[in-house]
């Protein structure tokens, strides 16, 4: 970093307080302002917010870590979830935007009745605003005070405050309206920092074929393979997946393709992707701005971060792991944090990288401030996005909804504004003792892996109640904490305890919602009558309704059509765009006439139903 790269990063400072200040008297006229922007975002807004906000300072350097340790085909840890991010395009979308509450907590107030209703809410609000929001916020600032100490030289006790205090500030000030539109900008510095730097990178070491040259001379040729490869075990015999380092069993992929997607706490869409949705200005807005969220999150955003991986491995080929350590002669106990603070830095190394003959380094001058104000913007883009979402579960679900109640919205406002600044320091706390940003990701989604079953089936199934997402929760946090102390099983080992999570609190909530009295039933009208939802699970209820009541319907199995159709699209897509970068243009040319084909039926299925979404 040199002067005018400094001058560059101030500049997007500014512009960012300067929003906050802008927006500021319009954020604090009430909590829809604060919150949803006033229901008012068309879909290439709230989308692009969307896009902006699920990737941070931490995702390149979490991508860069499962690349070196896996390859490409290692981000099937996350492209699998493609399939839940359809659901939520044309299951779940157009449902939260009818449903017109402020938070996704707050959907409990409408869907159920009665004690357990409450209980729900507050463990709930509590559950999402502090210890999932604090975890995330937490690695997220771990991965920029990594940045900061690389790129910068900047000590840690320094970075900190630097970091929290700009986020902050700013979010504090404009509300909602603030995050999205400066979520804009961020979304093109990110990106376009991303791919110049990508281009680059890959420049750097001779293209494409001296990519995969270098790649080849370390032993790691298979590493540009998007699909993991089978070989035979020799030990046992059994046929085994490998993904570079990485060798997987069939219950890996079982995890992955047939559980991870549905049974994670984001089913139905996630808290922050929720919000979007609800404040799109209508329902059709609420679908699109989530499709081409899950276009530009999975078919374009991964590539430029996973070719750095790899121009990674040629330039510093040493992958350690644990047990590579072990075999070293470092201690057991030291080997497992050094493997994690090897890996976790070298997508910046790889940007401060200098060449050995020439001195010049990768990134020059000006790029380079381009590039830190893009980490910078996209670790902004996240953390406001969860102090302003986790806010608004405090402050609508626990505080308005329990403890103060009817005051002014220039209160709740107020009090929104104090309680983000508790929340960044909780956040700042937990960066203090997170040291592996893939082991977090694995943490979460083994957290709330029991839960997702119940998100989803609670819009399609009238029989659902309360204590029924109470049980879920509750038994999907017990089970993992059991199996870590009683039986030293890690909640990152995805195959094992991903499914003995699910399968316990599956059985745990079914027996529950038999033995508990069903939602009033008044209630049940009541949520029908505003969200309409499939009817096929809620016969009971609508056969008390009068047809006046209900408004024309489409079928289940028509939408289920679209998400296979959705997926497909955004696969094909993904491995149009790889195989194009890697020059094998006749595969990218066929992959790419799949994903508009599926794109055209599409588009011709949901002009066909004029966009309607119920049974």
């Amino acid at each position: 970093m040199v002067f005018v790269d400094w001058v560059i990063v101030a500049g997007y400072c500014l512009f960012a307080l300067g929003v906050g200040v802008v927006l500021s008297r319009r954020a604090g006229k009430s909590t829809t302002n604060f919150f949803v922007g006033g229901r008012a975002f068309p879909w290439w807004i709230a989308g692009t917010s969307m896009v902006a906000t699920t990737f941070a300072a931490d995702t390149p350097l979490g991508v860069t870590e499962v690349v070196r340790q896996g390859g490409i085909a290692g981000n099937w840890i996350w492209w699998n979830q493609l399939l839940g991010g359809m659901l939520a395009v044309f299951l779940f979308a157009r449902l939260w935007r009818r449903a017109g509450v402020l938070t996704d907590v707050e959907l409990v107030k409408l869907r159920y009745s009665g004690r357990g209703a409450s209980v729900l809410r507050g463990l709930k609000a509590f559950y999402f605003a502090f210890l999932y929001n604090c975890v995330v916020m937490g690695w997220v600032i771990t991965a920029m005070v990594t940045i900061l100490n690389v790129t910068a030289q900047i000590e840690t006790a320094v970075a900190l405050p630097i970091c929290i205090g700009i986020a902050l500030t700013y979010s504090v000030l404009s509300g909602f309206v603030g995050v999205v539109l400066t979520d804009l900008v961020q979304f093109v510095l990110a990106i376009g920092g991303a791919i110049a730097f990508a281009a680059l990178a890959v420049n750097y070491v001779g293209g494409i074929d001296g990519l995969e040259k270098g790649l080849a001379e370390t032993g790691r040729a298979e590493y540009v393979n998007f699909l993991p490869h089978s070989k035979e075990n020799p030990e046992t015999g059994d046929t085994v997946w490998v993904t570079g380092k990485k060798t997987f069993t069939w219950q890996y992929f079982l995890v992955a393709f047939g559980m991870i997607w549905w049974a994670a706490h984001n089913a139905d869409g996630g808290g922050y992707i929720i919000q979007r949705m609800l404040s799109c200005k209508d329902e059709r807005h609420a679908l699109l701005a989530t499709l081409w969220f899950n276009i530009a999150n999975y078919a374009v955003r991964w590539w430029p971060w996973i070719m750095v991986g790899l121009v990674s491995l040629v330039l510093f080929s040493d992958v350690q792991d644990k047990q590579t350590l072990i075999d070293r002669g470092v201690p057991e106990a030291d080997a497992q944090e050094q493997a994690k603070a090897h890996e976790k830095s070298k997508y910046v190394d790889t940007m401060v990288h200098k060449d050995p003959v020439t001195g010049r380094p990768i990134v020059p001058p000006i790029l380079m401030g381009l590039l830190f104000a893009s980490f910078l913007a996209a670790f902004m883009s996240t953390i406001d996005t969860h102090l302003n979402w986790g806010t608004s579960l405090f402050v609508n679900d626990i505080y308005r909804a329990f403890w103060v109640k009817d005051k002014p919205e220039a209160h709740y406002v107020a009090a929104s504004r104090v309680f983000m600044v508790v929340m960044m320091a909780l956040g700042a706390g937990v960066s203090l003792i997170t040291h592996s940003i893939s082991d977090a990701w694995r943490l979460l989604l083994t957290m709330g892996s029991g839960l997702g079953i119940v998100l989803i089936v609670r819009w399609f199934w009238w029989r659902i109640n309360a204590w029924s997402e109470v049980t879920a929760m509750l038994s999907s946090l017990g089970t993992m904490l059991v199996l870590k102390f009683a039986f030293d099983i890690a909640p990152t080992k995805l195959t094992v305890a991903m499914p003995l999570v699910v399968g316990v609190s599956l059985l745990t909530t079914l027996i529950v919602t038999f033995l508990t009295r069903p939602t009033n039933r008044e209630q049940l009208k009541t949520f029908y009558r505003k969200v309409q939802p499939a009817s096929v699970g809620w016969r009971p209820v609508v056969d008390e309704l009068d047809p006046s009541e209900l408004r024309p319907q489409r079928g289940l199995r028509a939408q289920l059509l679209d998400w296979a159709a959705g997926a497909a699209m955004v696969y094909c897509a993904m491995f149009a765009i790889g195989h194009i970068i890697f020059g094998r243009y006749g595969a990218g040319a066929g992959f790419a006439v799949a994903a508009i084909a599926c794109a055209a039926f599409l588009w011709w299925h949901l002009g066909k139903a004029n966009w309607q979404f119920a049974e």
